[in-house]
């Protein structure tokens, strides 16, 4: 009734401040409905959490020191449907892959090793992709607020901070938030929901490396992570925002079909190994048979003193 009241009052406002309020709403919401189904330790949320904020601290100093000198020395342009685009999203979407999944796989070896359920690594996944979603969502809000308070300006009312030159550049990108319609404005919280779907299916990959000991694992995690995130990369400047949520939403619902594949494996599994899941069968011996030429008295003679 809030929201309708709000929609009704500034149907302006209201779709770009519930995008804003959902990326914060919808990471912890997953993590809440991941306990009440699963009672996974809210620490794994944390952990994964810190996870990914850990595996920032390598990449974007790798992203600038290394590989933006490396992207500009060697031409690469962000040009749209074009093959260099199509290099470039490869090249990023490897580097994430690389620093986030092994990460994930270091942080399984160093303190979840005994942690080795389906729904640790949920709830791990959940907390990874998560926390990108807050850090997004405090962006947003900021830039939110930023808009808000730009609304309705004019070349003569904008700050003095912005350049000269950027002032018909600012005026275009605020008149276009504001007259964007409202499902743009939520296609941010679809992507956010996609990348969490995506963030648990590769946690669940990388948690199987361990189980299984096969590193072939480990490398179908860091494939799928830079697919993502070629696609994106590819989409977004190729495309519409539109098209580039339904290709991610796709991605997302393969993702879940990983997700609900694992969990029957690990039902199957259970199974097997339960102790009343299989009965041994039990060897009867073989009765001699009793010849006609027996003699039964002495038998039965014999057998009173037992």
């Amino acid at each position: 009734l809030l929201i309708i009241a709000m929609w009704v009052s500034a149907p302006n406002v209201t779709p770009a401040f519930l995008n804003t309020a959902l990326l914060f709403v919808l990471p912890l919401g997953i993590g809440a409905y991941i306990f009440n189904k699963t009672k996974a330790d809210w620490s794994i949320f944390g952990i994964g959490a810190l996870t990914f904020i850990a595996s920032q601290v390598f990449h974007i100093p790798f992203n600038k020191y290394v590989l933006d000198p490396l992207i500009k020395t060697s031409g690469l342009e962000m040009l749209p449907n074009t093959l260099d685009l199509l290099l470039l999203g490869v090249i990023l979407g490897l580097s994430a892959g690389l620093f986030e999944e092994l990460a994930r796989y270091f942080i399984y070896r160093k303190w979840l090793i005994n942690n080795k359920g389906w729904r640790t690594g949920v709830m791990f996944g959940a907390g990874h992709g998560g926390v990108e979603a807050l850090i997004l969502g405090v962006i947003v809000l900021l830039g939110f607020f930023q808009m808000l308070s730009l609304q309705g300006a004019t070349p003569d009312t904008l700050p003095s901070s912005i350049a000269s030159e950027q002032v018909e550049l600012a005026i275009m990108q605020i008149n276009q938030f504001w007259s964007s319609p409202w499902w743009m404005h939520l296609l941010g919280t679809v992507e956010r929901l996609s990348a969490i779907t995506l963030h648990i299916a590769m946690a669940l990959l990388v948690q199987r490396s361990i189980i299984r000991k096969k590193i072939v694992w480990l490398g179908a995690a860091i494939l799928l992570h830079t697919i993502i995130d070629t696609l994106a990369v590819y989409a977004s400047v190729s495309f519409s925002p539109l098209i580039t949520e339904i290709l991610l939403f796709g991605l997302a619902l393969i993702a879940f079909w990983i997700i609900i594949k694992f969990r029957r494996t690990e039902r199957e599994s259970q199974i097997n190994e339960s102790p009343h899941s299989s009965v041994a069968p039990v060897k009867l011996r073989k009765l001699e048979k009793i010849s006609a030429e027996d003699n039964l008295s002495s038998m039965l003679e014999e057998s009173k003193y037992d």
